[in-house]
């Protein structure tokens, strides 16, 4: 008669490296440090970028006020000489239509607004 035996492997798991917890401690307070530092790099730069829009959007409401009396002043101005002795306040100066030099375009768009 036969026999048949079952060998049996028993399959080992692969071992680790013994970590003391004052390692793992550390390891964990280190990572918890870099995390803060890129987390408060995001903050400054959204408190920075926040800052800049509430500079940008004083300027430009600044800049509307300013727009609206400028348009009031010349609303004021019924005269073509008003309006030139007021441009000749500002640094402007008249130049005579011969001496405009127009520039030929080839019908290209070289530049769009947004």
């Amino acid at each position: 008669m036969r026999t048949q035996t079952l060998s049996l492997k028993i399959i080992s798991l692969p071992k680790f490296p013994k970590i003391s917890l004052k390692k793992l401690f550390t390891f964990q307070i280190l990572f918890l440090l870099i995390f803060l530092c890129f987390f408060l790099a995001n903050v400054c730069s959204i408190v920075k970028e926040s800052a800049l829009k509430q500079k940008y959007q004083d300027e430009i409401e600044k800049l509307s006020k300013e727009n609206e009396a400028l348009e009031i002043t010349f609303a004021k101005m019924s005269s073509l000489s008003q309006l030139e002795n007021h441009f000749s306040k500002d640094g402007f100066v008249k130049i005579s239509p011969n001496k405009i030099k127009y520039l030929e375009s080839s019908g290209e768009i070289l530049a769009t607004g947004k």
